[in-house]
């Protein structure tokens, strides 16, 4: 045809049966075919064909549509769930020391319960008072490395009751202080005074370390 307005009528078949298709109007964009129902596009003259960009489906499922990728999480929720485990990763961390004692047990201002082992290095300064301890195959006090140690009216029974080494100060003043192998083991320099304890056990003292 002639008028440039109208669509072009070329080869003007249904592409998915190819039954003869209608004259569209000029304005339309697309046509139905009355034979087998399918829908196509129609290119008008001098109009440029463009592929039509399908949607992109980015959930299938609708019980999934409500619930956003897992990339989209915030930062919160992900802490919310770490957090439970916090103490449990703080703890495996900090395993150090002698029998693998937990660092948190070396912090200053925090009191020790006597439910695992103690220890005390890198010129600390502890107070044990009052505190009762039976840990039956452990050592119960570890001190090394400069600390300064006072051991105030407690219980400690264990394997070894106490170590000290490397200038450790120990002060033990009333209490009871049992190993099942030795009560009081020093080494290397270590001192460690006794008042009014009960001590169950032996007593081990080598490297120029004393017990009085």
């Amino acid at each position: 045809m002639s008028d440039s307005n109208e669509a072009s009528i070329k080869a003007l078949k249904c592409p998915s049966c190819s039954a003869p298709a209608p004259i569209p109007d000029p304005d339309a964009r697309y046509a139905k075919c009355v034979y087998c129902g399918a829908s196509y596009a129609i290119r008008h003259p001098l109009e440029p064909y463009r592929p039509r960009k399908e949607p992109v489906l980015i959930y299938a499922s609708p019980e999934r549509a409500s619930t956003p990728p897992p990339s989209s999480r915030s930062f919160s929720s992900k802490l919310l769930f770490i957090i439970p485990f916090l103490p449990a990763i703080i703890v495996t961390l900090t395993m150090v020391g002698p029998a693998n004692i937990p660092l948190v047990n070396r912090l200053p201002g925090i009191r020790w319960d006597g439910k695992e082992p103690f220890t005390c290095s890198g010129n600390d300064d502890r107070v044990i008072d009052g505190v009762t301890a039976d840990l039956a195959g452990y050592i119960v006090v570890s001190a090394s490395s400069n600390c300064h140690l006072q051991i105030r009216n407690s219980s400690l029974r264990g394997k070894i009751a106490i170590l000290a080494s490397g200038n450790a100060e120990v002060n033990i003043v009333g209490g009871e202080i049992e190993g099942s192998e030795i009560s009081i083991e020093t080494d290397n320099n270590a001192e460690v005074l006794v008042s009014g304890a009960v001590l169950k056990g032996r007593q081990i003292h080598k490297g120029n370390s004393h017990i009085h």
